[in-house]
């Protein structure tokens, strides 16, 4: 999708996990409380930050600005994860990003 990236390495990272970085108005702590109305846990940040208001050493260290930062979650899926719910995961981002960019230009 157009301006969001995976964050770190392609190829040494765990095969359950990814840090994506969101485009500008969306948030981390914004996606985690829409997607949280459906059931769906997310983070925001590292796993190494998670109990942290600050911004991650682990982004920082990967030059990521502040802004940069406060716009990335982190995706960890379960060993027994579905298709169907990946599918469920899909719809419901889908739904959060088009409420969320909505706000944003009210």
């Amino acid at each position: 999708c157009k301006g969001w990236f995976i964050n770190g390495s392609i190829v040494s990272r765990l095969p359950n996990n990814v840090n994506v970085s969101m485009p500008s108005p969306l948030t981390g702590e914004a996606m985690i409380y829409m997607l949280s109305t459906s059931k769906i846990c997310i983070s925001a940040g590292s796993a190494c930050n998670s109990h942290s208001q600050s911004v991650s050493h682990v982004l920082k260290n990967i030059h990521m600005s502040e802004d940069e930062a406060m716009r990335t979650i982190r995706i960890t899926l379960p060993d027994d994860v579905t298709t169907a719910d990946i599918d469920k995961f899909k719809s419901e981002i889908e739904k959060a990003v088009k409420i969320l960019s909505m706000d944003a230009s009210a």
